[in-house]
């Protein structure tokens, strides 16, 4: 055991990604095209030690009649949990209106885009960390990372 702690934020968004912070350090893994063994071998590459993470929490019946988003969304999840179960990384499910609160951005207002709204949250973690190269692919990861760092007690 030993360094400083890691905590691993997890997107299972269609276009999502993993990122974890630890210290001043920040590792970005997007998930596009990624197989999952591509994923299994980067949660198995990370350190053993003084780690934790949050993964969004998909609700399926937020889809309502769209099978098919619903089913490769909280599929994404599922297989995510599963991997992280898989490599004994402890973790906890986080809903996005809680990270969101937690690391400054307002709710959603209900006439913005997915578009615009996904910019909001690049650009807010773009604040947070302006040293960093951030995209659409990571943010919400890192926002996540973010959020349970704060959790943690620990500043960002």
């Amino acid at each position: 055991m030993g360094g400083k702690p890691i905590y691993l934020g997890v997107d299972p968004g269609a276009t999502g990604g993993i990122c974890y912070v630890q210290g001043i350090c920040i590792v970005k893994y997007t998930l596009a095209n990624r197989t999952e063994r591509d994923v299994l071998d980067f949660l198995e590459g990370l350190p053993d030690w003084n780690i934790s993470a949050a993964i969004e929490y998909i609700n399926p019946s937020i889809f309502g009649a769209d099978k098919s988003a619903c089913s490769k969304l909280y599929g994404s999840f599922k297989a995510l949990r599963m991997a992280l179960t898989a490599t004994k990384i402890p973790f906890h499910e986080v809903k996005p209106s809680v990270w969101q609160r937690a690391v400054g951005v307002s709710p959603r207002p209900p006439r913005m885009t997915q578009s615009r709204w996904k910019a909001r949250l690049r650009t807010r973690a773009q604040e947070i960390y302006p040293r960093e190269k951030i995209t659409l692919a990571v943010s919400d990861a890192l926002l996540i990372a973010t959020y349970l760092k704060q959790k943690n007690n620990e500043l960002v």
